[in-house]
């Protein structure tokens, strides 16, 4: 027969498991989550891009400098449109890698504060 205390250390021992077991089924999603969400947006501008390239061939762009006007109608508007994009997604990838070693030092630290 087990003690109460025996009980208490094998129930808390599986609740552990369980939160173990929570947190790696959430990385795996989130993981898979970005996957999908990667390859969605490879397929769209994998969609987009040919009828872009087409028009820009199109309209023959004989001058270098005109290359950026293929996302919109002035050269101007076409690089500021370029540098936003290329802003929201080099934040969003570093807001993103922040958050997963932030969650991977709290997973550590507490890992180590159970003795695992």
């Amino acid at each position: 027969m087990r003690s109460n205390e025996e009980r208490v250390a094998a129930v808390k021992k599986r609740v552990k498991e369980e939160e173990q077991k929570k947190h790696r089924r959430q990385r795996t999603l989130l993981a898979v989550s970005c996957t999908a969400a990667s390859i969605l947006c490879i397929i769209a501008m994998a969609a987009v891009m040919p009828s872009a390239v087409e028009e820009a061939v199109s309209e023959n762009y004989a001058v270098f400098g005109t290359t950026a006007s293929i996302f919109g109608r002035s050269t101007t508007s076409g690089y500021v449109l370029i540098g936003t994009v290329s802003f929201v997604l080099g934040t969003a990838v570093g807001v993103l890698f922040c958050r997963i070693r932030e969650r991977n030092r709290s997973d550590g630290k507490r890992e180590k504060n159970e003795g695992i």
